[in-house]
Order: structure tokens, then C-alpha cells, then sequence
């Protein structure tokens, strides 16, 4: 296997494991545990007339909530993005998935989510991908990743920091924002 397919692996791998352990929870239920709901016993309307359906980028949702971008291209990224996703379909939520950079040089790394597509065919999928590399690629390239994934919008995430600490990091962003334009 080629050792940068190999890192990159290893790097969305941790990505999970590092999320997943004890003592990086989030303690006190991420702040919910400051809201005090006030009990109303007797309340003056129906509970059927309450939505919070919404529309957000021209897509119907049957609620406002997003499950932030998710890894892939590794061993566990194919069943644990198959279940979000089924899960976002069912509940009429967003989600994004992981940066789709691997898909510029590697023409399978796409074809997890044309699988997951399968199981959650009207799911709404936002792609994602790094400032580094929309300033390295020319903009069809960028929409040919939005066409496959079948994206309602494309997140880029801005990760300066990460990008020049990290062993195959991409530390260009000169002309980010023209790039982003």
C-alpha cells in the first residue's frame, strides 16, 4: 500500500479513537446541564402544532440539526458513516462528511459514499474539503467532487494550524480568499 494512503488511514483512524476515549467526552452534557426548563403543567396549545421542520439551502429537514463532518476511508469509516447516514435520512437531519481531499488523487476513495448512498438515498450530504486544497484545485475539479458525492453544499474547512503540524500536511493558503471566491 502506498504510505500515503496508509497515513492517511492511520490519521482518520486516531480520528476515531481519540474521539472515542473517556476523557475527551463531554462533561455535563456539553452545556445542557445549564438550561433549566421551567415545568408548565397546564399548557394552552397543542403539541401537534409545534414543527420544527425547516428549510435550509433549498433542502426540506424535518429538524435543524447537523451531524458534523465524519471521517472515512478506513476500515471502520464505511459501516459507522452507513449507520449516520441512515440514521440523518430517518430524521430528516443534515450531515457532513469527511474532507473528500483523498478523492483528488484517488479515484476509489469516492466510492464509500456512492455505497452509503445505497442505504440513504435522500439523505443531505454536505462535502467537505480543506482551504489548502481549494486553493490547489482548479474549481471543476472541486465541483466534480460535489456532483459524485450528490453534496447540497460544499463545508471548507479553514485548519492552518493542523495542516502545517501534521506529517503530509498541505501548508499552502496563499490566495485563499480569491480561492474561495
Amino acid at each position: 500500500m502506498d504510505e500515503t494512503i496508509e497515513q492517511f488511514e492511520d490519521r482518520k483512524r486516531d480520528h476515531l479513537e481519540i474521539a472515542l476515549r473517556f476523557e475527551n467526552q463531554a462533561e455535563g452534557l456539553a452545556g445542557f446541564d445549564r438550561i433549566v426548563l421551567e415545568h408548565e403543567a397546564l399548557p394552552e396549545f397543542n403539541f401537534k402544532d409545534i414543527s420544527i421542520q425547516t428549510e435550509i439551502l433549498g433542502k426540506k429537514l424535518k429538524a435543524p440539526l447537523f451531524v458534523s463532518s465524519m471521517t472515512a476511508g478506513h476500515s471502520q469509516g464505511l459501516e459507522l458513516n452507513t449507520l449516520l447516514a441512515k440514521t440523518c435520512e430517518e430524521r430528516g437531519w443534515m450531515m457532513g462528511i469527511g474532507s473528500q481531499r483523498r478523492e483528488l488523487t484517488d479515484t476509489i476513495a469516492g466510492q464509500e459514499w456512492k455505497k452509503i448512498r445505497r442505504f440513504a438515498p435522500n439523505v443531505t450530504l454536505m462535502g467537505n474539503l480543506g482551504i489548502a486544497q481549494v486553493v490547489e484545485t482548479p474549481t471543476e475539479r472541486v465541483e466534480r467532487l460535489v456532483e459524485s458525492l450528490e453534496a447540497t453544499a460544499m463545508i471548507v474547512h479553514l485548519n492552518a494550524l493542523q495542516e502545517c503540524i501534521q506529517p503530509e500536511g498541505t501548508p499552502n493558503f496563499k490566495n485563499s480568499c480569491e480561492s474561495l471566491e
